[in-house]
């Protein structure tokens, strides 16, 4: 499709479409039936992708994370160990999510990656992204 067809690109959603082409593509490329196939074609990828699309299956993202009060005043670590930088202690009012969980750099340790904000009438504010340190059953037994 490439070969039959003319090079174009638009540097913006709504600006001019720039097109680049041999001066031998209009009488030896142009015609209906080169403008058939691509058009053929070109629909057809569209389709095949959208049909992967819908086959991919992604896990659901609805859930935040509302942290118990074990958690409430826990640090936030700006990377997967203990003695690194504190960004942030949880509290309640913040919007948290959990991304994921990780091993952290020292054996034994275990991670939550979390982002969190404060709810304004914008888009939030005081965005941070860290590691809280995962609590053991252990712990939760004895408090």
């Amino acid at each position: 499709m490439r070969r039959l067809t003319p090079t174009v690109i638009r540097f913006e959603k709504d600006g001019n479409w720039k097109v680049s082409y041999d001066l031998e593509f209009p009488p030896n490329a142009a015609n209906d039936q080169n403008l058939g196939y691509c058009l053929d074609l070109a629909i057809n990828i569209i389709l095949k992708k959208k049909e992967i699309e819908q086959l991919k299956k992604w896990p659901g993202k609805k859930n935040t994370f509302d942290p118990s009060t074990l958690y409430i005043s826990h640090p936030v670590y700006a990377k997967a160990r203990t003695n690194s930088e504190v960004v942030h202690n949880i509290q309640k009012g913040i919007h948290y999510k959990i991304i994921k969980r990780v091993s952290g750099f020292s054996d034994g340790e275990k991670f939550y990656y979390i982002s969190g904000y404060e709810e304004d009438e914008n888009h939030g504010k005081n965005h941070f992204n860290g590691y809280l340190q995962e609590v053991e059953d252990v712990e939760l037994t004895n408090e």
